[in-house]
């Protein structure tokens, strides 16, 4: 996130760059359109070989929402192949594609960009879903915006 134009730099560097960027809220708007990003933390299972998940700061009520997540649009997933040579060596790819949503026909990925991503699902014992915002200012929600094709999608300006 570079500030935009390069003169606020230096503000940047004073608040941080996202708050240089970003429109800051009152107190009352956060509380009516504010989402909390705090229900969940990084940190390490206790499960032998699980590694890395999200955690419950506390208590999330059943239905609740576990974490809002913005999802950065990646147009090529094929940008994230990568090229090993060698012996033994055969095409991978980067272990960022575990944690985006995608199909097997399509280019795009969507990757959150919260802790959202770290949280694990078993098979046997979901606690928690991926849904879309039933809000307004959601795209996905106009059933136009589900049928541009990805050209389209990447030139929005919003």
């Amino acid at each position: 996130l570079i500030p935009n134009p390069l003169q606020d730099i230096t503000r940047a560097a004073d608040i941080g760059s996202s708050r240089a960027i970003l429109n800051e809220h009152s107190i009352n708007w956060l509380m009516a359109n504010g989402k909390c990003l705090d229900n969940i933390r990084a940190g390490v299972s206790t499960i032998p070989a699980a590694g890395r998940g999200a955690f419950a700061s506390r208590f999330i009520p059943k239905g609740s929402i576990v974490s809002p997540a913005p999802l950065v649009q990646i147009m090529n997933k094929d940008a994230f192949k990568l090229d090993m040579y060698g012996p033994g060596y055969e095409r991978s790819q980067q272990l960022l594609l575990n944690y985006c949503f995608g199909h097997k026909h399509s280019s795009l990925l969507l990757c959150p960009t919260t802790a959202v991503s770290l949280i694990n699902h078993s098979r046997d014992n979901k606690n928690a879903e991926y849904k879309w915002s039933d809000s307004s200012a959601n795209k996905v929600n106009d059933k136009h915006f589900l049928m541009e094709s990805l050209e389209q999608l990447n030139s929005d300006p919003q």
